[in-house]
């Protein structure tokens, strides 16, 4: 699912640690997303791990999201299928 504008320039420039609020998100509305690490998937494109939390009520804890640069299309969010279920 390709993300909006906001998103893919924040996920663009965002360094380790960076955080940001966004009204519409593919994994909600009014979400914090954080960078936690950037890295090359194995299919060449560069993604980034994420930590995606609700701010309104029911608030929740922070949940494991990927998002992956696809080369002349921009940022896409991604399904996350190697993480261990907690």
């Amino acid at each position: 699912m390709p993300v909006s504008a906001s998103l893919g320039a924040f996920l663009d420039n965002a360094a380790t640690g960076s955080t940001t609020t966004l009204q519409q998100t593919p994994w909600g509305a009014n979400v914090s997303v954080q960078v936690r690490e950037r890295y090359f998937a194995a299919s060449g494109r560069s993604c980034i791990r994420l930590d995606v939390a609700r701010n309104v009520a029911p608030a929740s804890l922070p949940s494991g999201e990927i998002a992956c640069q696809v080369s002349g299309k921009g940022w896409y969010a991604q399904r996350l299928v190697t993480e261990i279920i907690r």
